[in-house]
């Protein structure tokens, strides 16, 4: 939960952040954000954090991306401002609408889907939620499964996903014949 609300901060910050530049009626004086949102203002907002991705999908090979240039942000950091954005209305008791909810969420399925063609053609790393587990990370999983005193239910399986994955593991970090 403090995780999550720290989160929401940042992305609340960099929203605030832009639309200072961009719409400065859209904030107080204070620096508050002034809730109600425009709907267009919302749709340039994402628009604009959405950019990177569409721009690369121009792309017609990773050897055009330039070098240094950061990823398009993930599908789950997009999601992340629709969530801070609902979270700010429901500081103040209102709702988003359901016309802007609708179009926030057509536009993020629509970023998905060239996220995917991205990653599909290689002009995106597949990274996001797929981070190997260290060695170091398994060891204690696999101590915590060993010692545990599984139930009927969860004990065929437990053991199953460690020796899977006990073997994954070792046959990653031996050299290839």
């Amino acid at each position: 939960k403090e995780n999550t609300k720290k989160q929401y901060e940042g992305k609340t910050n960099f929203l605030r952040e832009y639309l200072e530049k961009e719409f400065e009626d859209s904030v107080t004086e204070e620096g508050e954000i002034n809730i109600p949102i425009e709907e267009n203002v919302l749709v340039q907002f994402f628009g604009f954090i959405m950019a990177s991705a569409h721009a690369r999908d121009k792309l017609k090979s990773p050897d055009d991306i330039p070098e240094g240039e950061a990823d398009p942000w993930s599908v789950s950091q997009i999601s992340g401002y629709k969530s801070a954005i609902v979270s700010l209305y429901t500081a103040q008791e209102l709702k988003l609408g359901e016309k802007i909810d609708t179009k926030l969420k057509g536009m993020i399925e629509g970023y998905e889907k060239v996220i995917i063609s991205l990653k599909k053609r290689g002009l995106m790393k597949i990274g996001e939620g797929k981070k190997p587990l260290p060695f170091e990370g398994f060891a204690l999983l696999a101590k915590k499964l060993a010692t545990a005193r599984p139930d009927r239910a969860s004990g065929w399986s437990s053991r199953v996903f460690m020796w899977s994955y006990f073997t994954l593991v070792i046959s990653q970090s031996l050299p290839a014949c």
